[in-house]
């Protein structure tokens, strides 16, 4: 990830966006306003509007330790999943057709932290981040779609 705030809209001919971002294990995600993907949200939120957008993919990998089944669900109000929400159906992608989210995880399970159950992890996450994106799942101009997998 840069280290500053990247300004997209300088691209006026950009029609599909990917975005990979992959977090190392030394850097653990924190709810509900991660760091990492903060600077993302800047980064998904220039100055001038991506008109020229009409796809937008966001592939972001997880490499964690020692976490719950429900690491990424959001614990308060505002996480980092519905200022995405908000920045992609807001005027900044008026032409936005098609948002694909796809979360991978490394997770590595030590010590006394017991078994972590992988199906849950998976079957919650799919049932329950999901509808965080409300405006998203509102919308008659985007589609959305969205998986996630995992390596214990």
């Amino acid at each position: 990830m840069p280290t500053g705030p990247v300004d997209l809209s300088i691209m006026p001919n950009l029609r599909k966006l990917s975005i990979f971002h992959f977090r190392s294990f030394s850097m653990h995600y924190t709810d509900p306003m991660d760091p990492s993907l903060q600077l993302l949200c800047q980064m998904l939120d220039p100055p001038n509007a991506l008109a020229s957008v009409v796809s937008l993919h966001l592939q972001l990998h997880f490499n964690e330790v020692n976490v719950r089944e429900d690491f990424l669900l959001p614990k308060l109000p505002n996480s980092h999943w519905e200022l995405i929400d908000r920045i992609i159906t807001s005027d900044r992608y008026p032409n936005l057709e098609d948002f694909y989210l796809e979360l991978y995880s490394d997770l590595i399970i030590q010590g006394g932290r017991g078994i972590f159950e992988k199906g849950r992890f998976i079957q919650e996450t799919k049932e329950k981040l999901p509808p965080i994106f409300r405006r998203i799942n509102a919308s008659d101009r985007i589609k959305f779609k969205f998986t996630i997998s995992a390596s214990v």
